[in-house]
Order: C-alpha cells, then sequence, then structure tokens
C-alpha cells in the first residue's frame, strides 16, 4: 500500500509537472510575455518600512498591489509613478477586471488593439483576440503597456517648452487621442501643435482645451489633482 500511494504521489506530481510545463511553454512560443509579465509580486521589506505610509490603510491596501509594478515600469519608461498613479486612479480605481462601454481594458483602460500594437514593438507575437483580451487584464502588462503609452506621448510632446502645458496635452491625448487634441487646436500636424503651444501664449492655449471634449476636460482635471495628491502622499512616506 505504501509503495502504491508513493507510486500514485510520484505519477501526479509527474504529471502536473508536464502539464504545467507545456502551458508555460505554449504561452511563451505563442505570445511570448517574459519582457511585461511578472510573476505575482509579494510586498517586500521597502514596501514594509513605510513606503507608503502617509497613505490611509485602505489606500496602501489597494497601492500596495500594484506599487511595484509601476515604479518599476515608470522608472524604465522616465515616467512620473505619481502620474502612472494618477492615470490608473480615474481609469479604473484600481480595478484590473474593468471594461469600458467602448472596449477598453484593464488598471489602465487600455484598448486592445493600441494594447498589442504597443506589446509587438519589443518582440511580442500577435495571438488571437480571446487571448489578448485575457492577457491585457493581467495588472503587470497593463500597467507596462499603459506606462509604455504615456511615455510616447511626453516624448511626442517633447518638444513644448512649457512643462503645464506638456503635461496637459499628454493627458488630454492619452483620453481622447491624438488626433482629437491636434484638431482642438485646429492643427493636422505635431509642428503646428508645437508651435502654438510655444509662441501663441496661455490664452490661446486654454481657449483650445476648452475646444476638447467635456469628458476629456474634466478628466484632465481630475488626473492633474490627483498626481498632485498621489506626489505628495509619496514625498511625506519618504520624509
Amino acid at each position: 500500500m505504501v509503495n502504491f500511494l508513493a507510486y500514485t504521489n510520484y505519477m501526479s506530481n509527474a504529471i502536473r509537472t508536464v502539464l504545467f510545463g507545456r502551458i508555460t511553454h505554449f504561452l511563451g512560443l505563442f505570445v511570448g510575455l517574459t519582457f511585461f509579465v511578472s510573476p505575482n509580486i509579494e510586498p517586500g521589506p521597502w514596501l514594509a518600512d513605510d513606503s507608503l505610509s502617509a497613505f490611509s490603510d485602505d489606500e496602501r491596501n489597494i497601492l500596495i498591489r500594484y506599487y511595484p509594478s509601476i515604479l518599476r515600469h515608470a522608472k524604465v519608461e522616465g515616467v512620473s509613478p505619481s502620474l502612472v498613479m494618477a492615470v490608473i486612479h480615474q481609469e479604473s480605481a484600481f480595478n484590473p477586471g474593468v471594461v469600458s462601454h467602448k472596449g477598453a481594458i484593464g488598471l489602465m483602460q487600455l484598448m486592445p488593439v493600441t494594447a498589442w500594437n504597443l506589446y509587438s514593438q519589443n518582440g511580442g507575437q500577435v495571438a488571437t483576440a480571446r487571448l489578448q483580451r485575457h492577457l491585457i487584464t493581467q495588472p503587470d502588462l497593463n500597467i507596462g503597456l499603459g506606462v509604455r503609452a504615456l511615455a510616447q506621448i511626453q516624448g511626442i510632446m517633447d518638444p513644448i517648452r512649457d512643462q503645464r502645458m506638456k503635461n496637459a496635452l499628454t493627458l488630454s491625448s492619452y483620453n481622447a487621442g491624438l488626433q482629437r487634441v491636434k484638431k482642438a487646436f485646429y492643427c493636422k500636424t505635431m509642428e503646428c501643435l508645437t508651435y502654438k503651444s510655444n509662441h501663441y501664449g496661455k490664452g490661446y492655449f486654454s481657449k483650445a482645451l476648452r475646444r476638447l471634449p467635456a469628458e476629456t476636460r474634466d478628466y484632465l482635471k481630475r488626473v492633474t489633482r490627483l498626481e498632485k495628491d498621489y506626489k505628495s502622499g509619496l514625498m511625506a512616506s519618504a520624509n
């Protein structure tokens, strides 16, 4: 009986190992997840040492799940962690499974086509639509792709000299799309948008922003305020 049980346990473990290996191989071969998707991140000592101490208990309980990914991807892409936190707060309220009525998915509310275009830039293979949708809800992947999108928009806006204008155009473009933003400035090219932002003054800039959809204007106000709050919280936690 002992030998039989030992053999049964051995075969069960062997079957699990083979199945897990084949599933992992399939995902790695078919999608190429190694760049963005990381194992579940347990809060390390640096988080336990009051890295988020200035936030309320409820806020900490939410942030501690995603802060390692936010910090890592923000550092890689050169984006402010507080900005990423503010965008996630406004886009999804830190709910990784949320899907908008337009089909935007996950923490940073990415459209599947946009997300997979960003993913393929790093050599990720195209998967079926069903698998794409499932993977984009993965928090680490979603954050990585969303931060990359923010970084790319910031790069486009880099020639704009005023930092507040640059931030406003970045967030407006993330929400409404770059073409909609250019249209609000009566521009068809980035050269036109850059020139008007740098030379037409803050009055013209504010007037152009008012031509954006009400949803985008509200989004801009909320995320700008949230970014300040998160930045203050992170700075207070560091002191």
